[in-house]
């Protein structure tokens, strides 16, 4: 299908698409019954083609990606407590190519990732560990050849659990070799006021630094950027209705990130301050044995503080995020060996820019409100392994935009066999 969208339908645009092939290899070993080692290997290529921008066709653009990933995980299991471990290291090559040239991108991605679980008692358990990631790019033409940083962290969180109140506390201290010591927490307690009555709260601080291609890269980097710095709070309740097997959830969530990064006219800058904030609603019924029931609504939006001409400015600015998002799920197991999935998912109405690439000026758009059906059913042979499956998307065949003048995939399905022993 052609990427960009022909609204005429008469301009003939070619079909973009891609080829991807991957080899994988995990291996398991067992030394003893409490220690497991598994080594593990992935190698992935990806061909395609694309076009100019929203709305401009291009017959030239086209993209060779390659991702090696190589490690070892695994785990060490007592009575009390329990050791985990991941080091891996990966590579990515890039190359895009279209009428203005060639774009070569090359990185290495280092992680070690070392952790252990301690259960002191039925009440009382503690995580504590250590990470390390290191990621450069090489690029020789940046104003720091081949740049690179790397961050150490340690870990800590604490569980606790008794009678009608569990929760857990945790923390994390960073230090960056670029921007230095952070250190960022959570409180997560919650509490039954009766046996089918759950509230909750979650209190979390974040810290996100830029990455190197924001820093460095080829396309609006900004070497000055300074790191992002988050809040964040949910309050929730939860009802179990165990007469009908029925439940409620509500859930209320804000947001605040200081120094947002965007991309904006002249490339990557930080902004003064983000704030989102809603809510979300759910219930789940089980008329029978064999069918339930979800339904529910999302609400979300947000807004954007900046300071221009010595004056406190604030838009809203949750591009291509609807306000309203309504959904329902049924899910039926005919007998044991049919089973049928119907989702519905409406999404309302959601901002979006519009790049013209005529005249290199940038306008708000107004994306139109859409709804989709899916529907997933399997059926397992009798007497046998093999299950037939069909996965379909978009049954009412809906022309819709996710993001302005590209296109989206009408009616589309995937039929299979699959086989379990």
């Amino acid at each position: 299908m052609s990427e960009a969208e022909d609204v005429s339908g008469k301009l003939n645009y070619d079909k973009d698409g891609f080829k991807h092939n991957q080899i994988q290899l995990d291996l398991g070993v067992r030394p003893g019954n409490k220690l497991s080692i598994h080594p593990f290997f992935r190698y992935s290529t990806y061909q395609g083609t694309y076009d100019a921008g929203a709305f401009q066709d291009d017959t030239i653009a086209n993209y060779q990606s390659m991702l090696m990933n190589i490690g070892v995980s695994g785990k060490y299991i007592a009575s009390k407590f329990e050791v985990h471990y991941n080091i891996n290291r990966t590579q990515t090559n890039r190359i895009f190519e279209d009428a203005f040239g060639k774009y070569l991108y090359k990185g290495y991605n280092e992680m070690a990732d070392l952790y252990s679980i301690y259960r002191i008692n039925n009440q009382w358990q503690i995580l504590t560990g250590y990470n390390y990631q290191r990621h450069q790019m090489i690029d020789e033409n940046t104003n720091i050849k081949n740049p690179s940083f790397q961050t150490n962290s340690l870990f800590t969180t604490i569980f606790y659990k008794r009678s009608k109140f569990f929760g857990e506390i945790g923390g994390r201290l960073n230090q960056h070799s670029v921007f230095g010591r952070n250190a960022v927490f959570s409180i997560n307690p919650a509490y039954f006021i009766k046996k089918n009555i759950k509230v909750f709260t979650n209190y979390s601080t974040g810290f996100k630094a830029p990455t190197l291609n924001e820093l460095y890269g080829q396309f609006g980097a900004n070497s000055q950027l300074l790191p992002q710095e988050s809040e964040n709070l949910d309050l929730g309740v939860q009802l179990n209705n165990a007469k009908n097997n029925s439940q409620t959830n509500a859930n209320l969530f804000s947001r605040k990130i200081d120094q947002i990064i965007i991309y904006g006219p002249k490339g990557y800058i930080n902004l003064n301050k983000q704030k989102d904030r809603g809510f979300e609603v759910s219930q789940r019924f089980q008329p029978d044995s064999k069918t339930t029931l979800k339904v529910y609504y999302t609400y979300v939006t947000g807004k954007v503080f900046t300071v221009q001409n010595q004056r406190d400015t604030n838009y809203f600015n949750l591009l291509r995020t609807p306000k309203h998002t309504i959904g329902l799920n049924i899910n039926r197991q005919f007998n044991s060996q049919f089973f049928v999935s119907l989702n519905l998912k409406t999404f309302g109405t959601r901002n979006d820019l519009f790049f013209d690439l005529n005249t290199y000026e940038t306008s708000s758009v107004i994306l139109k409100p859409y709804t989709l059906i899916d529907l997933y059913a399997d059926y397992s042979f009798k007497g046998s392994k093999f299950k037939l499956f069909i996965d379909a998307k978009n049954l009412l065949n809906q022309s819709y935009t996710e993001i302005y003048g590209y296109s989206t995939m009408k009616f589309n399905f995937n039929l299979g066999l699959s086989l379990n022993y």
